[in-house]
C-alpha cells in the first residue's frame, strides 16, 4: 500500500484551509490539502462572496430608489432574480478560479478530494489515497444549525446554503437569526422589494450597542411601500412566525450555523 508523506495536511479547503496551506508552503513544508466536497468552502460559495455580491445588488436598487437625494429620478428597479443569480455565480467563478487543484498545484500545495477518515494520529485515507503527516490541521467549518421551532419542519424554508441560489424573489421574507448572515440576507432582500422580518433574541449581539441600534432604526425604517419590515424577539412559534402581520410570507431562512464535529463531515 503506497502512502505519502507530508509535514502538514490539513483536513478541510475552506478560507482557514487555503491560508494555513498557503503560509505553510511559504515556510517550505510539504502540504497535502484534503477536502471532500468544494475547495473554497463556505466563503466562496455560500457565504462571503455570494452574500457581499448580493448586497452590491441590492444596494444599487436601493440607490435607485432613493436617487432623488441627489437630484436624479428615482424609479423602483426591475428585479431579475434569474440574472442576479448569475450574477452571483460570476462572482463564485471569478474567485474559485485562483483555487481550483490546478492552482494550488502550481502554489506545490497537493490537493485531494475525498471523503477523508482518520486512521491514527498521524495517518489519514481520503477516498483511497493513504497519506501520512507529521503535523494536521482540522479546518472543516461549520453548517447550518435548524433551531429547534415546534412546527418549522411542516414549513418551507431556506438556510444560507440555499439561500444564494434562489431565483425569485418573495413578497414576504422571514429571516430567524439576528446575527451577520441573517441581517446581510434580510436587509438585501428588504432592498430589493421584499417586506422581510427578522425574529432573534437580539440583533447583531456581537457588535457594539451604537451599531446595533443603527441597523435597526436603518431596518425598520419604510422605504418604500413593498419594502416594510420589522424586527420581532424570537419566542414565537413556527405556525406564529409563518403568520407575522397576518400575511403568509413567501420564504423564510435560518440562518444560525453551528461548529462542525471534528469528523470531517460538513452535512
Amino acid at each position: 500500500m503506497s502512502v505519502a508523506t507530508y509535514d502538514f495536511a490539513i483536513v478541510g479547503a475552506g478560507s482557514a484551509g487555503l491560508i494555513a496551506a498557503d503560509f505553510a508552503r511559504k515556510l517550505g513544508v510539504r502540504v497535502a490539502l484534503l477536502e471532500r466536497e468544494r475547495i473554497g468552502g463556505d466563503c466562496t460559495w455560500t457565504g462571503c462572496v455570494p452574500s457581499k455580491s448580493l448586497l452590491r445588488v441590492a444596494r444599487l436598487a436601493h440607490d435607485m430608489r432613493t436617487a432623488s437625494r441627489f437630484g436624479i429620478g428615482a424609479h423602483v428597479p426591475d428585479i431579475d432574480m434569474v440574472r442576479v443569480r448569475e450574477y452571483l455565480r460570476s462572482t463564485i467563478a471569478q474567485i474559485y478560479e485562483g483555487t481550483t487543484p490546478a492552482a494550488l498545484g502550481r502554489k506545490n500545495i497537493d490537493v485531494l478530494l475525498g471523503p477523508v477518515s482518520f486512521v491514527d494520529a498521524h495517518r489519514l485515507d481520503v477516498g483511497d489515497r493513504h497519506i501520512r503527516a507529521k503535523k494536521i490541521l482540522v479546518a472543516t467549518g461549520a453548517a447550518p444549525a435548524i433551531p429547534a421551532i415546534p412546527g418549522l419542519t411542516d414549513v418551507p424554508f431556506f438556510t444560507y446554503r440555499q439561500i444564494f441560489e434562489h431565483d425569485r424573489l418573495p413578497e414576504r421574507l422571514v429571516v430567524i437569526g439576528g446575527g451577520p448572515v441573517g441581517v446581510e440576507v434580510a436587509q438585501a432582500y428588504q432592498r430589493l422589494g421584499s417586506r422581510v422580518t427578522i425574529f432573534a433574541e437580539r440583533l447583531l449581539a456581537k457588535e457594539e450597542r451604537r451599531h446595533r441600534r443603527s441597523f435597526r432604526a436603518s431596518f425598520n425604517a419604510r422605504v418604500s411601500n413593498s419594502s416594510e419590515s420589522a424586527f420581532f424577539p424570537s419566542s414565537a412559534r413556527a405556525s406564529e412566525l409563518w403568520r407575522v402581520r397576518s400575511s403568509r410570507p413567501s420564504s423564510a431562512i435560518c440562518s444560525s450555523s453551528r461548529r462542525d464535529d471534528g469528523r470531517c463531515s460538513t452535512a
